[in-house]
């Protein structure tokens, strides 16, 4: 359903992986879960310097981890 091996998700599930922004981005259209849902952290250690941090992120991201970015920061901030 979402176009990786069942030993990936198997790693997926159980920590050893990670997934990409596109597999989670698959993965949230299958389960009908909003996509901003896979982030919910209720603790994170953010760094001083969080707006070069962010951006130094984002400028080696390819364009389609760029769109799933945009995604994620329109669902997270826009007004329903």
């Amino acid at each position: 359903m979402i176009g990786i091996e069942t030993s990936s998700l198997s790693g997926i599930e159980s920590g050893r992986f990670f997934p990409s922004l596109h597999v989670l981005d698959k993965m949230s259209n299958v389960l009908d879960v909003p996509f901003v849902e896979f982030f919910n952290f209720f603790s994170v250690d953010l760094p001083q310097n969080l707006d070069e941090e962010i951006s130094s992120i984002v400028k080696v991201q390819n364009n389609a981890n760029k769109e799933i970015i945009y995604k994620l920061i329109k669902a997270a901030f826009t007004d329903r």
